[in-house]
């Protein structure tokens, strides 16, 4: 799985020199999964559920160079400087930070047949978990394809 998701104003750095500074992040995983199906003739509907391996990495815009002891927000957790008590613990040049984790999932699906022998339709939605540093990935992903 690869998902892609841009930064939103709660996610942006702000920055004296600029309005602010954003930037993607790029999910990967590697996950194995049951799947338990209630399948008609024509329509069914499935539970489905694992866990693997994922890996974040966040890549700013811009580098950002953030000093020790500025005041630590989520934004700076997120894109990866290193706080203590409320603070930055070291100075450190922001611009990409990438963790890896093993975590877990769970959704629901619904199919319906769409030609012979036993092409089927499906839309499905799945809550993706996993225990970053700091700060959890954690998101719903959509899916729509055809399963044969």
């Amino acid at each position: 799985m690869w998902s892609k998701f841009y930064s939103t104003s709660k996610a942006a750095i702000s920055d004296p020199t600029t309005a602010s500074i954003g930037g993607t992040s790029d999910v990967y995983g590697v996950t194995g999964n049951y799947r338990f199906e209630l399948r008609g003739k024509t329509f069914g509907t499935y539970l489905i559920g694992g866990g693997g391996w994922y890996y974040r990495q966040n890549t700013l815009d811009h580098s950002v160079a953030v000093s020790s002891g500025s005041t630590c927000t989520l934004a700076l957790i997120w894109w990866g400087a290193t706080c203590a008590s409320g603070t930055v613990a070291s100075d450190r040049t922001l611009d990409s930070y990438g963790v890896g984790v093993f975590g877990g999932n769970g959704g629901l699906g619904f199919t319906w047949k769409v030609n012979e022998p036993s092409y089927r339709a499906y839309v499905e939605a799945r809550y993706h978990y996993a225990p970053t540093n700091n700060v959890n990935t954690q998101f719903v992903n959509c899916t729509i394809g055809i399963r044969y």
